[in-house]
């Protein structure tokens, strides 16, 4: 690498997890120099964590870019799920002189570009990509929702809060799960509420207290951690746990209602696009069966959803290759104008 490259950093700051690389604004593959992935929990704020990030590689950059799962309207940005707030003035007392903050989403979105087919799994090929606009779905801490134009041969990634729109039921089963929600939770619920990756561990327990039999294994294995959601998964994905797959099927077809109503809205004929960190468990599995039933649902659009590919994000940490993308594309001369056979 050039002495004289720019190097700047990246991050993609979740509701329960970070990651954070260094990148060099010419490389418009976005290949990480570093990249290190830290528990949110085991620091008071997102400076914090950048200091370690700074002194553990003698970084000397002044640029960072950063994803947030929160809304980015200002030179402050509170974290959807998390009690830290993240602001332009603590961030170049850091020695970052060039500050840009977009939503995770936006990042999840601009990721798109730079995948492969060996970075995506298939649910439903469609009929092949067409169209300006992809959808992108991502279940984790939260819901986040996004999508992808394509215009003129430039790409505008965007993100937006659509997972806090309120949960719509679709049938009895549905509707009994809402109102357990609202009377946990209280007020609306939400489709972040009814199918982020807490409401696995909810849905579990909605399920028990119906009186579906869960393993004694997965019911030992939860006694011992934190996070639930990964052991309600993985007894799901081996289908040791009746309560388990319930809780899973569950949150799939709710997931696939919800991704047919965000294509239907952004008329993404490009494709819908799932990420997070959840959903690469399941490829596999048949699981998926769940979210195909219910994306193909919904009525006088059937024909047109099953047009529409469907693929799951199987490359690690893509949604901080997709804060790299908007920031090289910042950087650079070029902007944000992508050749459209590329995408």
């Amino acid at each position: 690498m050039d002495a004289g490259e720019k190097l700047f950093v990246a991050a993609d700051i979740g509701g329960t997890k970070t990651a954070v690389g260094l990148f060099c604004a010419s490389d418009p593959k976005c290949r990480p120099l570093i990249v290190e992935r830290y528990r949110n929990r085991d620091y008071d704020g997102c400076e914090p964590l950048l200091r370690d990030f700074q002194k553990r590689h003698d970084v000397r950059s002044d640029i960072i870019c950063l994803g947030i799962a929160g809304v980015v309207d200002g030179p402050e940005v509170r974290v959807t799920n998390l009690p830290w707030v993240i602001g332009e003035r603590s961030l170049r007392n850091l020695g970052f002189h060039t500050v840009l903050m977009i939503n995770d989403m936006t990042a999840v979105a601009a990721s798109l570009s730079l995948l492969n087919t060996a970075d995506l799994h298939c649910l439903q090929p469609g009929g092949g990509p067409s169209g300006r606009v992809a959808a992108v779905l991502a279940p984790g801490t939260g819901l986040g929702e996004g999508y992808l134009v394509q215009t003129d041969g430039y790409l505008f990634p965007c993100g937006s809060e659509g997972g806090h729109c309120d949960f719509a039921p679709i049938d009895d089963e549905q509707r009994d799960y809402a109102t357990w929600l609202h009377e946990r939770c209280g007020g609306v619920v939400s489709y972040e509420t009814a199918c982020c990756g807490p409401a696995i561990a909810r849905l579990f327990d909605f399920y028990r207290e119906r009186g579906v039999a869960a393993a004694d294994e997965t019911m030992q294995a939860l006694q011992r951690v934190v996070d639930r959601t990964p052991t309600i998964v993985a007894a799901a994905v081996a289908g040791s746990c009746p309560a388990s797959v319930r809780a899973v099927e569950q949150f799939l077809r709710i997931l696939g209602r919800e991704g047919a109503h965000l294509v239907l809205k952004v008329y993404a004929r490009r494709g819908l696009f799932l990420g997070g960190g959840i959903l690469p468990r399941l490829v596999g599995t048949r699981l998926f069966a769940s979210f195909l039933e219910t994306f193909s649902q919904p009525g006088t659009m059937v024909d047109l959803l099953a047009t529409v590919p469907v693929q799951v994000i199987v490359k690690a940490d893509h949604a901080l290759f997709g804060v790299a993308w908007y920031a090289g594309a910042h950087l650079n001369p070029t902007g944000f104008r992508k050749d459209v056979e590329d995408w």
